[in-house]
């Protein structure tokens, strides 16, 4: 579900929208959340926080043209509203528009120097464009500023393990899965360098644990099928 942010508004008439459109999600707030824009009672920040929540939901659904369009009128009648930066930076980034995406997030960042995600996520930017010592710098911030998000180090090591920097990879992998023991991502990141390192059962065995918190994502059986084939266990491979 998605969390948006409600404010107060004037005029009860048109709480039913607000409420909808605060709390829904999916077409059920979109629609809410136009009716109200399009109604003359919501202005200011009121009218701001409307269009952000609608952002939000063309974001989920993946409507990234429509969700961009929206963060734009965010910005243009609060140009100091720093989320909205990093929330169209992730528009672009998923676009693949990386050069917008980084601009966003300086922006956001120039605006609120404390806002860990916004670092996260152009730490992200970075390493698609290859450009693997910023996508570090930006990580390193993202966890001096909350070091209890285990989705940071986990990106970090990705980034390490870019940089055949293996070692520091599977250390920051291992504090992601300490964090977050129910984070399969992180247990697929760790057998990936686990078997770059050649350590193939130490890599099968997070490929296992992996795929018992998501079995639904095919990623998990291919690679631990490129495991089972390094070992020599043809059978199991072709299985997975």
């Amino acid at each position: 579900m998605t969390t948006v942010v409600m404010f107060g508004f004037g005029g009860a008439a048109a709480a039913d929208d607000w409420e909808t459109c605060a709390k829904a999600w999916g077409d059920t707030a979109i629609a809410a959340c136009t009716r109200a824009i399009a109604s003359p009672r919501f202005k200011g920040r009121d009218l701001v926080r409307l269009y952000y929540n609608r952002g939000i939901e063309y974001d989920e659904k993946r409507d990234y043209d429509r969700a961009i369009a929206d963060y734009n009128e965010v910005i243009h009648l609060d140009p100091i509203y720093a989320k909205a930066y990093c929330d169209r930076g992730n528009a672009w980034r998923n676009k693949g528009d990386l050069d917008r995406a980084i601009a966003d997030y300086n922006e956001a960042i120039r605006l609120d120097p404390k806002d860990a995600k916004a670092y996260n996520s152009r730490g992200i930017a970075s390493r698609a464009k290859g450009d693997l010592d910023s996508a570090i710098a930006d990580y390193n911030e993202a966890i001096r500023l909350d070091p209890k998000d285990a989705a940071y180090y986990n990106n970090r090591g990705n980034a390490w393990r870019n940089k055949g920097d293996l070692d520091r990879a599977i250390a920051d992998y291992n504090e992601a899965i300490r964090l977050d023991p129910k984070d399969a991502k992180a247990y697929n990141s760790r057998g990936i360098a686990s078997r770059a390192k050649g350590d193939l059962d130490r890599a099968i065995a997070d490929y296992n644990e992996a795929i018992r918190l998501d079995p639904k994502d095919a990623a998990y059986y291919n690679n631990r099928g490129n495991a089972w084939r390094n070992k020599g266990d043809l059978d199991r491979a072709i299985a997975d």
